[in-house]
């Protein structure tokens, strides 16, 4: 389940037009100003929350 939701946390942050179209499908909107708001969101603090920095990674 962790390793499904990291593969589309990157997919989200390189591929920023699949997650906008991915985000338009759920929250039924069009408006690609008002997607942006969410994708925002996502990369400035979902995203940073979640995935550690390789620094941290590689101490372990």
């Amino acid at each position: 389940m962790f390793r499904g939701c990291a593969d589309g946390l990157r997919r989200m942050v390189s591929d920023k037009t699949f997650a906008r179209k991915v985000a338009q499908k759920y929250l039924r909107e069009k408006n690609d100003d008002v997607l942006e708001g969410p994708y925002q969101y996502g990369l400035d603090y979902i995203v940073r929350l979640l995935i550690p920095p390789e620094r941290e990674l590689s101490r372990s």
